[in-house]
């Protein structure tokens, strides 16, 4: 790692980690109410590269429960939860909304998630 993270970049990674949302992690680490300045703050901590490092240190572990999780849950209903948090967590910009109500669209997308997912193990 390139240089420590002060207790509150800590603190901000770790809200991040858990909300997915930088202003809120500024807000809670930072101690501010101002959204302005929160934003300005996450936006800013992102850009850090200690606090990139961090990120990818601590998720990693995470990811790789999540992938296992997804290919391997019983119910197919738990494998599109989790591949749907991994997305949500590696892919910048949000897919469009698809209708899961057929159960021939639910394995297809099911299938789609699982060859993704798969193309992340290692």
């Amino acid at each position: 790692m390139s240089k420590k993270l002060t207790k509150k970049q800590k603190k901000f990674v770790d809200s991040y980690m858990e909300s997915g949302n930088a202003t809120k992690a500024a807000k809670k680490a930072y101690k501010t109410s101002n959204d302005a300045s929160a934003r300005s703050i996450g936006s800013q901590n992102l850009t850090k590269l200690n606090i990139q490092e961090y990120l990818e240190e601590q998720a990693q572990p995470v990811l790789v429960n999540m992938v296992h999780l997804a290919l391997n849950a019983e119910k197919q209903s738990d494998q599109i939860r989790a591949g749907k948090i991994i997305l949500d967590r590696t892919i910048q910009e949000k897919p469009k909304t698809i209708n899961l109500e057929s159960e021939e669209k639910r394995k297809e997308v099911s299938e789609k998630i699982r060859t993704y997912l798969k193309s992340l193990q290692v």
